[in-house]
């Protein structure tokens, strides 16, 4: 799967404000902490939601690009860039675990949708 595929599916999870998580990847019905990958997993947070995609369709490498591509547009408008791609996963994961702890739903919503431009 595409990076700019993945990023559809994972705007498609969250686009619905009771399906958005902040504070743990992922929460089942009950409110509680559970994995992405989880059957009882209802809310997500951004990167919840492309480990779940990544995890459905099996592609471990849609993940890294995935969060990569968010994680440079994210550091871009913040007027800085991330190392290259091979070095910019765990600084990518980062910046984005930081700014889903204080974004609201539509900032996140509304980064998803600016990496999905950037990757047509």
């Amino acid at each position: 799967m595409a990076a700019a595929d993945c990023l559809v599916r994972v705007r498609s999870i969250l686009k619905h404000r009771d399906r958005w998580n902040q504070g743990t990847a992922a929460r089942n019905f009950n409110g509680e902490p559970c994995s992405p990958d989880s059957e009882q997993a209802t809310r997500f947070s951004l990167l919840g939601a492309i480990d779940y995609v990544a995890t459905v369709n099996g592609d471990q490498l849609s993940r890294s690009e995935t969060v990569v591509i968010v994680g440079s547009v994210l550091a871009k408008r913040m007027g800085f860039s991330l190392p290259p791609p091979e070095r910019g996963i765990g600084a990518a994961l980062d910046l984005i675990s930081a700014f889903t702890e204080v974004a609201e739903h539509s900032d996140v919503l509304q980064l998803v949708d600016i990496a999905i431009r950037s990757q047509e």
